[in-house]
């Protein structure tokens, strides 16, 4: 156990206690935002967090895994699953992902943490939630471009992090169960854990994360974790920190596995977790096998980003909803001028619920907004042809203050369309409500047949600056493509480069969502970030290209 200094004061020595009983969580240090909404995370960067290169282990076998004995279970009533929905090469990936992480000794310990670089000074003590999306992501199940950094010292609380696990675990894809059964009384028989199961513990003297690893034919259930050697070799005094695989729990030997070793009061000075039960977090639908066509594009785009520098965040889907290209799609983000897009629909929308019999959309547009208080002598044509082809701001500002004066309420508006992470003012959305919002308006789900045509008119309208950023596709497939697309940029307090799209080919449509925001170690530049764009748009238009 850690020796403190003898003259150490009284409240350092109480607060390096309390560290050493919350091994794995604690309140996370504030980070700067990437964004500028009051609702973002920390932010993500530019590519994803390196793993150990150590040479791959066998896998421990049950009669090696921790056990002991403890107490009765009780039955949770929530949905019941009998088997993953990962497939055999998953299962394999996963078990031989975890493996790789395993360290018997607390030097090699904190050299695994070390080469997993996601903090400064980080050691395998308060190394469990890194840990665990690590082994998450080397077995391709959770999104690469994550860093490991975000998920230190978390927790799934709406208080704390709960946007994050919102987007790591999205619940149409995730269950998502939170059971206050103290884990040691649960009945692991009737509702046992599943491979890939992402695991957050409460109660006790401290707060857990594990994923459960594998299972084997007899039910038994493992994790690959950072644990206290105590618990391994039945001394209590022993504190020190390795990775191991340890059994969770066995349907045959009741009481034996770490859950109830963490609710054996004898172990405190190893620490005691589960005894307020737990949040699972649970894959329901299948997680896709990598496409190698889809790998190779992504390699390539993730190769420009790599040298560029930057944060990004990109989606990139088909119109029927296959997903060619996605980084970070549910992270909130500053849209910038994109935003203009769902000011120019709730217009359009608003108008067409005012139309009056016999009235036409070209004499609606002929009048001027009523509700906003800015001066204005401009028509709504005017101000939209402003917005949508100048980017003006003033034109913008105008029609949103119009829209949010208005009887329109905004945000059962945005609802309605599908848009769940977007607020006008603020502005603020994921790209993946902008992929929703540029399918729906192409589908001509939001408007009527004339008012769609009016604001895809106005997004394909060509100005000088078209032929940057997206609009680079076009050096490839040529001017017979059409490009529906709104650029944004911000240079300050922070700077953004932005461009989304809607483009047909003939043979298919394509949507696209490209966002850069400098970072903050200042890596790239203005003209950095637009001249990758670029590259990402003609990356992107070969690849179409390639069969």
């Amino acid at each position: 156990m850690n020796k403190f200094p003898a003259k150490l004061p009284l409240h350092l020595l109480l607060l390096l206690f309390a560290l050493a009983f919350n091994a794995c969580h604690q309140a996370s240090p504030p980070a700067p935002t990437i964004t500028l909404t009051p609702v973002t995370a920390t932010p993500a960067a530019s590519t994803a967090t390196s793993r150990p290169t150590l040479a791959p282990s066998a896998t421990v076998a049950p009669s090696q895994a921790t056990s002991a004995t403890t107490t009765s279970a009780v039955a949770i009533t929530e949905t019941r699953q009998a088997a993953s929905v990962l497939s055999p090469e998953q299962l394999t990936a996963l078990n031989a992902a975890a493996t790789r992480y395993l360290s018997d000794t607390q030097e090699k310990a904190d050299a695994t943490v070390r080469e997993m670089n996601y903090a400064l000074g980080a050691n395998a003590s308060l190394t469990c939630g890194p840990l665990a999306f690590a082994i998450l992501q080397d077995a391709g199940l959770v999104s690469p471009y994550f860093t490991l950094n975000e998920f230190w010292l978390i927790s799934p609380l709406p208080e704390k992090n709960e946007t994050l696990f919102l987007e790591v675990f999205p619940p149409e894809q995730y269950q998502w169960l939170r059971d206050t059964t103290p884990m040691a009384e649960m009945d692991f028989t009737t509702d046992p854990l599943l491979p890939g199961d992402f695991i957050y513990t409460f109660g006790g003297n401290y707060e857990h994360m594990f994923v459960v690893t594998r299972v084997d034919a007899d039910g038994s259930a493992y994790t690959v974790q950072n644990i206290e050697a105590g618990y391994l070799n039945g001394d209590p005094e022993d504190t020190s920190f390795v990775i191991a695989e340890t059994l969770l729990y066995s349907p045959g030997q009741p009481g034996a596995g770490v859950i109830y070793q963490w609710a054996d009061r004898t172990n405190w000075k190893l620490g005691l977790t589960g005894v307020k039960g737990y949040y699972r977090f649970r894959p329901i639908t299948p997680i896709p096998a990598p496409d190698p066509r889809k790998i190779a594009l992504a390699e390539a785009i993730d190769g420009v980003i790599t040298t560029t520098g930057g944060l990004w965040y990109i989606q990139i889907e088909t119109l029927e909803g296959d997903v060619l290209y996605s980084r970070r799609p549910g992270y909130t983000i500053h849209p910038a001028s994109v935003i203009k897009v769902a000011i120019a629909v709730g217009t359009l929308q608003w108008l067409e619920s005012q139309q009056e019999p016999g009235q036409t959309l070209e004499q609606q547009l002929a009048r001027g907004p009523a509700f906003n208080e800015t001066e204005n002598d401009r028509s709504y044509q005017q101000l939209l042809t402003a917005m949508l082809v100048n980017s003006e701001e003033l034109a913008a500002d105008i029609l949103f203050e119009n829209l949010d004066r208005s009887p329109l309420r905004l945000k059962p508006m945005l609802q309605s369309w599908g848009l769940t992470h977007t607020v006008l003012e603020p502005r603020q959305s994921t790209t993946a409500d902008l992929v929703t919002l540029f399918r729906k308006l192409y589908q001509g789900e939001l408007l009527s047949a004339e008012a769609t045509a009016y604001v895809l008119d106005l997004m394909s309208t060509y100005t000088p600056n078209d032929d940057l950023r997206l609009g680079q596709v076009k050096t490839v497939l040529g001017d017979e493509i059409v490009l529906y697309n709104k650029r944004g940029s911000l240079l300050a307090p922070q700077l953004i480069v932005a461009d989304g799209a809607i483009l047909q080919t003939g043979e298919e449509t394509i949507l696209l969502q490209v966002f850069a925001y400098q970072d903050v170690a200042l890596s790239t530049t203005y003209e950095s970030l637009e001249a990758a764009i670029g590259e990402i748009a003609v990356i992107f238009a070969q690849w179409l290209q390639t069969p």
